[in-house]
């Protein structure tokens, strides 16, 4: 067991971490302001994937890219305790021994997903992976590859027995502003066999591919987050640009028609996203802007919080990537690992989750 700091409840306002900048466009900053959830261990240098199950407790995923020097490992906060469990590690990749998880998910038949990204510092030549954590009774068994030959393994959600992933850079020399979705039904991943992705836009499993728009920052990732709404659309927004997308399916892992729900130009950048299937908002990380946007059901887009550059001390946003609903709260993963362009300036401790309390807030 680790013991971190849980600050639930605490919002420190009078903290020296106050450089911050109001919604100009919400009524709900004061309310919407984030706390601390938890300050993590000098062993947690790089928070990135949040996943929820049936009895509240959340997993996380530690790839510690700003320290790759800390084991790279998936950690279980208990409901029970608000606790920082080491959970279960991870097999390194056979060429570059090194593993990167980054977002994960817990499948129909309760076992555990996550994307090994080995683009981030490891190798971009589609050495990335899925990893599959078989599971007994909340426990981890063993871990196994399930499917290889990505290049940016990012962002995944499960519906209706499908596995959807982003990768983020799905591209080629020649075109280096491509990215896709791609599906794997639970059965394939569950024949014992890893499967192998070709490595162009051929490949049986893209359910489509994007394009970034590439600005004065040069950032050409594409899409990156990934949720479903309550009538089974996927949503999927570009980290480059901030387009958000909606893809509507006519049947598992076959898309109908792919549609631009947000245009370019109204968040500079999407990250990690999470969908509230009660009320149709979509939660979106804006890592750029140190900023979580919401997006309603029709379009709107608003801003819920937004702050300068801090070391996230008091709970303040820095660099957030990733959202995850439980129940009204929002817990938010503060990677801290700064890009250009970004608001955050540097990569400092305190290491830290932070936390929104949306039951506060204006619907």
């Amino acid at each position: 067991m680790i013991t971190v700091v849980s600050c639930r409840n605490q919002v420190k306002n009078n903290s020296s971490d106050t450089t911050y900048v109001p919604s100009k466009n919400s009524p709900n900053t004061d309310s919407a302001r984030p706390a601390i959830f938890l300050k993590l261990p000098d062993s947690c240098n790089t928070p990135d994937g949040l996943a929820l199950d049936s009895s509240g407790n959340i997993y996380v995923s530690m790839p510690n890219f700003n320290d790759p020097s800390k084991t790279a490992r998936i950690y279980l906060i208990t409901q029970a305790d608000t606790v920082l469990h080491p959970f279960v590690d991870l097999p390194v990749q056979a060429d570059t021994k090194h593993v990167g998880p980054m977002d994960l998910a817990l499948s129909p038949d309760s076992n555990l997903y996550i994307n090994d990204n080995q683009y981030e510092l490891y190798n971009k030549n589609y050495k990335s992976r899925v990893l599959k954590v078989t599971m007994k009774n909340g426990k981890p068994l063993k871990v196994e590859t399930v499917v290889d030959g990505l290049r940016l393994a990012n962002g995944m959600v499960w519906l209706d027995k499908v596995l959807y992933i982003t990768d983020s850079q799905w591209d080629t020399p020649q075109d280096t502003t491509k990215s896709a979705v791609f599906h794997f039904s639970l059965d394939e991943l569950n024949s014992g066999k890893p499967i192998h992705v070709q490595q162009d836009y051929t490949d049986k499993h893209i359910l489509d591919t994007f394009t970034t728009h590439v600005g004065s920052d040069k950032i050409d990732n594409g899409v990156d987050g990934i949720d479903y709404d309550s009538r089974g659309d996927l949503i999927t927004g570009i980290f480059g640009d901030g387009t958000i997308y909606k893809l509507i399916l006519s049947a598992p892992g076959k898309l109908g028609r792919k549609e631009v729900f947000v245009p370019r130009g109204l968040i500079p950048c999407a990250d990690g996203l999470v969908v509230d299937r009660l009320t149709g908002n979509i939660y979106i990380a804006d890592p750029k802007s140190n900023a979580i946007r919401k997006v309603t059901s029709d379009g709107v887009v608003s801003t819920l919080w937004k702050n300068g550059n801090t070391d996230g001390s008091s709970g303040l946003l820095d660099e957030p990537v990733e959202v995850l609903l439980h129940g009204k709260d929002l817990i938010i993963s503060n990677f801290d690992k700064p890009m250009k362009g970004f608001v955050n300036t540097k990569f400092d401790k305190p290491y830290t989750l932070s936390i929104i309390d949306l039951s506060k807030v204006s619907k």
